[in-house]
């Protein structure tokens, strides 16, 4: 029994060890996670809502104050409404942390936005899904004001 558990915990760290190894470049990890969230406000100030929604993974969840917006259709639904090239003026996402953890990152930070006459500085919190192509596409999302 015990050598059955050694044998099942051996290959287990084994498999992880070479998942892992597979997108063993945190590096280059990192700058396509920050060129995500260059494109995420690039798109947004464009209203390029084709673009904005290929960031998004097909079971993404986004979770803004007071719009939770559950599922892809629904975030494809609110944006296609909603994101005009008029929507915002300018935005800045500044990436403070982001982890990763084989195939999921974990991204937090700040940003800043305007939109019309309102200037909202805010955070955000997102999970991240490496897709079988190897592009990172936001899983989960969560963002409010600092105010």
């Amino acid at each position: 029994m015990r050598s059955s558990f050694r044998w099942s915990a051996t290959v287990a760290v084994l498999s992880l060890t070479v998942v892992t190894a597979a997108y063993a470049d945190d590096g280059a990890d990192e700058q396509a996670i920050n060129d995500l969230w260059v494109d995420f406000q690039t798109t947004d100030v464009a209203g390029n809502t084709e673009r904005f929604l290929e960031l998004w993974d097909p079971e993404s969840i986004q979770m803004m104050p007071g719009i939770p917006l559950r599922g892809f259709e629904e975030i494809s639904d609110y944006y296609s409404a909603n994101l005009t090239p008029d929507a915002f003026q300018s935005m800045d996402i500044e990436p403070i942390e982001n982890i990763i953890m084989g195939d999921w990152a974990y991204s937090m930070g700040n940003f800043t936005a305007q939109s019309g006459p309102a200037n909202v500085d805010g955070k955000y919190s997102a999970l991240l899904r490496r897709q079988s192509d190897g592009e990172w596409k936001i899983y989960r999302d969560m963002s409010n004001s600092n105010k």
